[in-house]
């Protein structure tokens, strides 16, 4: 069975712009060693672990920089043979097709050619 791309059914998608975002902060807390980044949209406030904030920059600057890369997925899994100082659960790519496809699908619109 082939999965379909896009949201499953009971997924929220909610679109965030610039506008949408009051402020980010982004820095190693006091008592801490690695970094966080706090992102307050509305009444929420989304924090988010450094090895999470390293593979959104990861996959931003694959997709940016590689000159046929238009879409990259990143999903999580356990490491067990990480580096020392590296988190369990990492978020490394995916080589399944379809990353344009699901963003195209999330924002309604068609990937362009």
């Amino acid at each position: 069975m082939k999965e379909e791309p896009g949201p499953r059914e009971g997924h929220r998608v909610r679109i965030i712009g610039n506008q949408d975002i009051k402020s980010v902060t982004v820095g190693i807390p006091a008592g801490h060693l690695h970094m966080r980044g706090a992102v307050q949209v509305g009444e929420e406030i989304l924090c988010f672990q450094e090895a999470t904030l390293a593979a959104i920059v990861r996959g931003y600057i694959q997709v940016k920089t590689h000159p046929y890369c238009r879409a990259v997925r990143l999903k999580g899994a356990e490491a067990r043979d990480a580096k020392p100082g590296y988190a369990r659960w990492q978020l490394t790519e995916d080589d399944a097709p379809g990353a344009e496809e699901y963003l195209a699908c999330l924002l309604d619109k068609k990937p362009e050619a």
